[in-house]
């Protein structure tokens, strides 16, 4: 699935003023949405109907649109793209916005979409800790793997299990620090996915969300204004808007009653309130302490992505892997990715001998200590790096992945080591892992 390139949002962090410190990202993403106001609709278009005949599509311009299988019996051979008509979705500015006011989608293109959209995670679509292609969730291989299934599975009974957790004194924010094996116990996956399904269907305000329109506005300046557009990054806001027109059509399966606010659950809404302060930096909780000195009522505002950060925090300080990707500094892999080892890792795009040793020690060290890796995704990112010749007219660095793995079969075996050294086993699967994946050359 296409994921935005342009934005990035992280409910990481806390702030004076508002409990959940985010990125200007966030603001840009709900101004550009709210400033387009309710525009007049048009007499309707159909799925892959546009309304200008001789608006140029995706189809003439002769792009690729990306496959993605059915499972469905009936549907297998059928490419959800094709259903919903995308290559038939315009191309230019003026008529994408006048498609997104006329479009009206069709059950079949629903019913396609919920097949591929239930196995797409959340994170990298949904504005939680969200970059382009998340590389955690990349790099890690979860025994619950976070998906839009997962969360859309039985929100009102993960609800009910926070409620619970928040009423058992193991679980209180206070208690559970150093504490292990609580992780069902106090039901942490529950608050992972109540986090993620509140943010799919509920606005700042509580409000049923609309978060097709706001996302296509976003990436619409993105793709067309800010930057010269590209075939790929138009068809991305297209994958992009169908997948949030299923998220809205699915979230009006669940009615207000599994809205986790003051009016609907007071008495967790207010614990929830008052666990959110124990994120404030020492700084900010001593602004907090110095406004009660003058009204002891004074309380910080707290909306709907700070109930999102606590209830994530929650769910990673209780054991839950996902919320521990999204939130790298709290839960189980704190220890683990939140470094300098792994941030080098990710973020370094030169291919070098010493990159390949050090990632290949990282990799081990991770396996030691019992996280289950994606060994094509690390080969992929490690392979498809740029050559230090060609970044900084170095040439003293291997020119692709086979002049690395060989350069560094040649300086273990200078160096004597044996042929069970754990380098040099890693070594040959990453080398076995290239050639199958054609990355090698």
């Amino acid at each position: 699935m296409g994921v935005s390139k342009h934005f990035s949002w992280s409910i990481v962090g806390i702030g004076f003023g508002s409990v959940a410190c985010l990125t200007v990202g966030v603001f840009i993403f709900k101004f550009a949405g709210d400033s387009t106001g309710s525009p007049t609709t048009p007499e309707a278009s159909t799925v892959g109907e546009v309304t200008n005949g001789s608006n140029p599509t995706l189809e003439t311009l002769g792009t690729t649109v990306e496959a993605v299988s059915s499972t469905s019996a009936n549907q297998r051979s059928e490419d959800v793209w094709e259903i919903c008509g995308l290559s038939e979705f315009p191309i230019e500015s003026a008529a994408a916005k006048t498609f997104v006011q006329e479009f009206e989608i069709s059950q079949e293109c629903l019913s396609a979409l919920e097949i591929h959209t239930l196995k797409t995670n959340p994170f990298e679509r949904n504005g939680l800790a969200v970059v382009k292609g998340i590389p955690e969730f990349s790099l890690v291989i979860l025994d619950s793997p976070m998906t839009y299934e997962r969360i859309f599975e039985d929100p009102a009974e993960d609800l009910q299990r926070i409620i619970e957790a928040l009423s058992q004194p193991d679980c209180k924010w206070e208690e559970y620090y150093g504490k292990k094996g609580l992780k069902e116990v106090c039901h942490a996956e529950a608050f992972t996915n109540y986090a993620t399904f509140y943010h799919a269907c509920f606005d700042f305000a509580g409000e049923r969300s609309k978060q097709a329109k706001t996302y296509f506005h976003l990436e619409h300046y993105y793709t067309f204004e800010a930057q010269e557009p590209e075939p790929d990054n138009i068809t991305d806001m297209w994958q992009g808007y169908l997948e949030y027109r299923w998220v809205e059509e699915k979230c009006k399966e669940f009615g207000s009653e599994v809205a986790l606010n003051a009016e609907n659950y007071p008495r967790e809404f207010k614990t929830l309130r008052r666990h959110s302060e124990s994120l404030l930096s020492s700084f900010e909780r001593q602004k907090l302490l110095l406004e009660r000195a003058k009204n002891p009522l004074f309380s910080l505002p707290f909306n709907e992505y700070d109930l999102i950060s606590i209830l994530l925090n929650f769910g990673a300080e209780l054991g839950d892997e996902a919320a521990g990707l999204a939130l790298l500094g709290r839960g189980v892999f704190a220890d683990k990715l939140h470094n300098s080892k792994w941030t080098e890792l990710k973020n370094e795009r030169t291919l070098s001998t010493e990159r390949l040793r050090e990632s290949l020690w990282f990799a081990l060290g991770l396996e030691r200590r019992g996280v289950k890796l994606n060994w094509d995704w690390l080969v992929k990112h490690i392979c498809s790096s740029q050559p230090a010749a060609e970044s900084d007219n170095s040439a003293t660095e291997p020119e692709n992945c086979r002049a690395a793995i060989n350069d560094l079969y040649t300086k273990r075996a200078s160096s004597e080591q044996d042929r069970e050294d754990p380098l040099l086993v890693a070594l040959d699967r990453f080398q076995r892992i290239a050639i199958e994946l054609d990355v090698y050359e």
